[in-house]
């Protein structure tokens, strides 16, 4: 069982050292508390913290439902608050398996035995488990048609409850509440503990530990050696939290049934954190020319500035006066959802489109401050019928002929081109006081990846393969209807970067003319895409169900002569950060209610920022049509496949089926190593930030509905691949 408890944000000085200390609530609200009791019954379909099912599980498709091992390692998880003798109970069924199969039973180093596979196994587990996580690792033969309807614990303690109200946290046995977070040096646990108001017979920790396999008792009530009295006075906590400045975990912990204890106003005393600040000054006057360039689906690594071998481009006008961010992430895997958050700065976690009634767009927010915006593109997403145009008063769609020619001969994808100069002659007939905000998007590289002829000779052997990239072919593949060779597969990802080295090519170009058009302080442009493609690294291709890096990793170039600097940044940014640098510009406020942070400061020399530079940054991604979440921070990535939808990840050939993904990005930058059931408290910082964060942006917006598309975008969606 799991939930959140959010405190408001304050900040209190501490009055004993008011210059060097400071007073932070326990709980971050970006980081809400993991919340679990003990689970009687475990279900494959409720899938919760505490009680779950992961690793190497298949969901069954028969009608009763269940879960299905696929000869990987499997998991069940649950929590441990007492030590008592109990067992496992997995309720099963074997259709047309070998009901005399046996499976092999280990918990942590322990192994428990090898048991006959029955409609009830029963396995008994230790005495002696460690309070808190347990995982129970079953290895099944790899050929077992078993299926797991349910597991369950017997005996099982009562379920325990929280609930936090002014500040309080109520909390009643038998239940743990995780908080995890950053500490700083001398930090001290200040507070106070209410006991219940009537006799019961439970007892109450609070655990602290840095994750490295040893716990500190800091409070226990009644105390040792005491029995419950009649006094229930207030107890007062100001204890020295253990160890190093870093993560740390607070438990509170209450054992055995009875009446709710009470945290009030738990709270961080520390030393104040140095930040880095830098001498204040304001942004510069906005550009009288704003464009926003996307290259639709173009991953960051065929992008000469962020990947200098083997690239498109890694010397040209643009990037060679350019800051360039190297490590920058689109929120989605796909147009509509990317698109979105870029134009509002609102995350997207599941299905619908732009609401006529929601937050500002930025095409809204610069027509406002006088700008005038026009939109021009080739994706039928921008059908004014999708809601995506909302705010831009002149909107130019450009049909390709691939649109209606789905067949196998190919038709050269020249959108960038058309795009391109569509812009320039819109610029042309600009009057002098006139000012512009351009948002451009191409249908480069995405597919079809069919580049023109000189383009195609540069980088595509064709004595590889007879293959063609047409959007018919790339669905066919992606859905397992045409296999592939090796050799296919480099031709194809060969005609991806052809496709990419096109657009680049007639981005420098356009590039060159605006600079011929309009002075250099006058002119900003800025470069990125809506999302990546998958091109065989986890064998699917395409876009829209995976948030492997290869659909997510984008690039992001800011060209403003004379007022940016030319750089490379590494800090990790994503498509909200970008939203809030556009909307910056000209509104100079933050955005209220959401996490983008301005990019300003890494822009400009000198400019400040009045964000703590020591918090550590995580960013968030959605792919709302499979109903997965992300959340990345420094070395690790955390994926939820499986609380919003079905399990896994892909489609087709790419599709995978566990309900947890994680990756060790530094020892593992591919993402092949499934690292699910190893919880460092790294993770288990992520996984609450991420929980945290999905239960904060579901909140924070009400989607559109689906609308109904006419006939012509309907046909220009499909012959793209999209519906099939």
């Amino acid at each position: 069982m799991l939930c959140f408890l959010v405190l408001a944000p304050s900040l209190e000085l501490s009055s004993a050292c008011r210059h060097s200390r400071v007073r932070e609530p326990l709980i971050d609200p970006s980081h809400p508390p993991l919340v679990y009791t003990e689970s009687d019954v475990i279900v494959p379909e409720e899938n919760r913290l505490g009680g779950r099912f992961i690793g190497e599980w298949r969901q069954a498709t028969a009608p009763k439902g269940g879960v299905s091992p696929t000869g990987g390692p499997s998991y069940i998880e649950f929590f441990a608050l007492s030590s008592r003798k109990r067992q496992l109970v997995l309720e099963t069924t074997s259709p047309g398996g070998d009901p005399s199969s046996l499976v092999s039973v280990t918990i942590g180093r322990r192994r428990l035995g090898t048991y006959v596979v029955s409609p009830e196994i029963n396995v008994p587990l230790p005495a002696d488990l460690p309070l808190g996580r347990n995982l129970i690792r079953l290895d099944f033969p790899s050929s077992t048609r078993l299926v797991i309807r349910r597991a369950r614990l017997e005996p099982a303690v009562v379920q325990g409850h929280c609930s936090v109200r002014n500040s309080s946290i109520f909390q009643s046995g038998w239940s743990v509440l995780d908080i995890i977070r950053p500490v700083g040096p001398a930090a001290r646990l200040v507070g106070e503990f209410r006991p219940p108001l009537t006799r019961t017979d439970e007892r109450f920790l609070l655990i602290a530990d840095h994750g490295e396999g040893s716990t500190d008792v800091l409070f226990r009530w009644p105390a040792s050696g005491q029995r419950q009295g009649k006094d229930r006075s207030a107890v007062r906590l100001d204890i020295p939290l253990p160890g190093h400045p870093g993560l740390i975990r607070v438990r509170l912990v209450a054992l055995g049934a009875g009446n709710p204890g009470t945290w009030a106003n738990l709270a961080v005393d520390q030393a104040l954190r140095p930040l880095r600040h830098a001498p204040e000054s304001r942004l510069p006057k906005p550009p009288r020319i704003v464009i926003l360039y996307v290259m639709d689906a173009l991953r960051a690594d065929v992008f000469g500035a962020v990947n200098h071998e083997g690239s498109i481009s890694p010397h040209d006008g643009l990037t060679e006066q350019s800051t360039c961010f190297l490590s920058h992430y689109s929120v989605a895997p796909n147009t509509p959802p990317s698109t979105e958050a870029l134009f509002t700065g609102h995350y997207v976690l599941s299905g619908g489109r732009l609401a006529p009634d929601g937050g500002k767009t930025l095409a809204e927010i610069y027509g406002k401050a006088g700008y005038k915006t026009v939109l021009i593109s080739s994706n039928p997403y921008f059908s004014n019928e999708l809601g995506l145009t909302r705010g831009f008063q002149d909107v130019q769609l450009l049909p390709l002929d691939e649109d209606f020619n789905t067949g196998a001969k190919p038709t050269v994808n020249r959108s960038a081109e058309m795009v391109d100069e569509e812009a320039l002659q819109w610029l042309e007939h600009l009057g002098d006081n006139d000012r512009v905000f351009m948002y451009l998007h191409t249908l480069n590289p995405h597919n079809p990846y069919t580049p023109p002829p000189e383009v195609r000779a540069a980088y595509v052997d064709d004595r590889l393969s007879n293959i063609e990239a047409t959007t018919a072919t790339l669905v066919g593949i992606r859905n397992g209807k045409i296999q592939v060779t090796p050799s296919d597969e480099t031709k194809i990802s060969q005609l991806y970067t052809a496709c990419a080295a096109y657009n680049v090519a007639h981005v420098q170009n356009f590039l060159r003319r605006l600079r011929r058009m309009f002075e250099e302080r006058e002119l900003l442009f800025v470069l990125t895409s809506d999302h990546g493609e998958e091109l065989f690294e986890h064998c699917g291709v395409l876009h829209g169900y995976t948030l492997y890096n290869e659909a997510l990793h984008i690039p992001l170039v800011v060209f403003w002569p004379g007022v940016v600097r030319r750089s490379s940044i590494l800090k990790p940014t994503d498509t909200i950060d970008l939203h809030e640098t556009l909307r910056d510009l000209v509104t100079h406020q933050d955005h209220p209610h959401f996490r983008g942070h301005s990019l300003w400061p890494l822009l400009l020399p000198g400019l400040s920022s009045h964000r703590d530079a020591n918090a550590s940054a995580v960013l968030f991604a959605a792919a709302p049509a499979r109903g997965a979440l992300m959340a990345r921070s420094g070395d690790w990535k955390l994926i939820l496949a499986g609380i919003r939808g079905p399990w896994g990840m892909g489609r087709g050939r790419g599709q995978t089926r566990q309900s947890e993904y994680l990756f060790n990005l530094r020892s593992d930058p591919g993402e092949q190593v499934n690292l699910s059931g190893n919880d460092p408290l790294e993770v288990q910082w992520l996984r609450s930030a991420l929980l945290g964060w999905a239960s904060a942006a579901g909140r924070a917006r009400t989607p559109g509905a689906d609308p109904r598309v006419d006939e012509l975008t309907r046909r220009r969606l499909k012959a793209l691949g999209y519906g099939q």
